[in-house]
């Protein structure tokens, strides 16, 4: 009974994280989106002082900086890493390519035969391998 509570527990714990860091995430990709103006309008109305608000706005200014050059890093470590020949490889052995040929030789009025060539061919992914 008490392994059943600690895993309910942690299983909450884990969906509690989940939903903090998504909230967390979409709160940092929403204030990107919003004009600079905006949050300095907002700041006003609420009688905030000035200097506060010029802190403010430096604040957000340089996070979204931060923000931008860790995703700019991320994303450079990540191609940086991927090996295009070994995924090209990856995609390229699954591949199969299936080629009918049919050849026919049909006697001409000269008495020599012509060739009549039909070729079907077909590519799919086989997918054996996954499952």
């Amino acid at each position: 009974m008490k392994n059943e509570r600690k895993g309910w527990l942690k299983k909450a714990g884990n969906r509690i994280v989940d939903i903090t860091q998504k909230k967390i995430v979409n709160s940092v990709i929403n204030s990107l989106s919003v004009p600079e103006d905006v949050i300095r309008r907002y700041l006003i109305d609420k009688n905030i002082p000035v200097e506060i608000i010029g802190f403010i706005i430096q604040q957000l200014n340089e996070g979204k900086k931060n923000l931008t050059e860790s995703i700019k890093e991320e994303i450079k470590k990540y191609l940086s890493a991927l090996d295009v020949s070994k995924e090209i490889q990856k995609i390229l052995s699954k591949m199969v390519i299936e080629i009918k040929t049919e050849i026919r030789l049909v006697p001409s009025e000269d008495k020599k035969y012509k060739s009549n060539v039909k070729s079907t061919i077909n590519v799919r992914y086989d997918d054996e391998e996954e499952k």
